[in-house]
């Protein structure tokens, strides 16, 4: 309150561009005062306006521009931004030092998940990403045929929900050695997609890799996927301690990193060494 109990108190809600560019003044409002927000005046080169966040990294709640909203703090809101696949070459190459959470939207060829790959490698701004693919649509053999190893400027990474070829063979979904040695990559999300497989040393020497989420839809982790990952202790796993218990190994070895990890599962906590021959 303000002093005067009789009037109620007031709060003010800032905008960051958040990367962006452009002015927009703050707003004051009364306690428990509804209002919508103003129309997004920020804009930035090669990415799109997506929505509002009270998190700078997007993880906290989300508001679409024009949204109604009711705040009792002061408090700021980001503007979050996505890039379409054609233009996300440019737009990462352009980003300055310090770390950055890219989302792509859209088709994305081989050719260019590659150039994205290339850009984020040898990016001299020193510029570190989390790239968010959960947004594109990609073809299975365009996917398997892009490698993120040595990519050390990968932070994290969302693998989108890829179809398979057809339905009668089962497929890797991250080949062998496809993140290897990306040592400086914490975070790993894989979206639901049809049954896959994770190959051999997918993940190798990836030493700070702290949280790996991974769909019900997996059918099979080669028992070495994870060596040398040596932050990695939990993996979460989107299905029940009974569907993990299907997910098959190549090998029950407790010198393999996979057998020693706790697993998160939806209904209860599982290990690697649960998983089946």
């Amino acid at each position: 309150m303000t002093g005067d109990d009789s009037k109620p108190a007031e709060y003010k809600l800032s905008f960051s561009a958040n990367g962006g560019t452009g002015e927009m003044e703050s707003i004051t409002k009364e306690e428990n005062e509804k209002k919508n927000l103003p129309a997004v005046k920020f804009s930035r080169t090669d990415f799109e306006f997506l929505n509002w966040n009270t998190s700078a990294d997007g993880s906290g709640t989300a508001y679409a521009d024009g949204a109604e909203f009711t705040f009792n703090s002061d408090t700021m809101l980001h503007a979050q931004w996505t890039v379409a696949a054609e233009n996300a070459v440019n737009a990462i190459n352009s980003l300055p030092a310090g770390e950055h959470k890219i989302a792509v939207t859209g088709e994305m060829t081989k050719d260019n998940l590659k150039g994205v790959i290339e850009v984020i490698k040898g990016n001299l701004n020193g510029a570190k990403v989390y790239l968010d693919l959960g947004g594109i649509t990609i073809d299975f053999y365009d996917w398997i045929k892009c490698s993120f190893a040595d990519c050390e400027n990968l932070t994290g990474i969302v693998i989108p929900a890829i179809e398979p070829p057809d339905t009668e063979y089962q497929y890797e979904l991250l080949v062998a050695d496809v993140f290897k040695d990306c040592k400086n990559l914490k975070t790993v999300i894989i979206l639901n997609s049809s049954d896959y497989k994770i190959g051999y040393t997918a993940f190798k020497d990836c030493l700070s890799l702290e949280y790996v989420e991974i769909p019900a839809s997996i059918i099979s982790i080669k028992s070495d996927a994870f060596d040398g990952c040596t932050a990695l202790e939990t993996i979460t796993y989107k299905g029940t301690v009974e569907q993990w218990k299907q997910v098959k190994t190549d090998d029950k070895d407790s010198k393999y990193k996979l057998m020693s990890l706790k697993v998160q599962c939806e209904n209860g906590t599982a290990s690697g060494s649960d998983l089946t021959l």
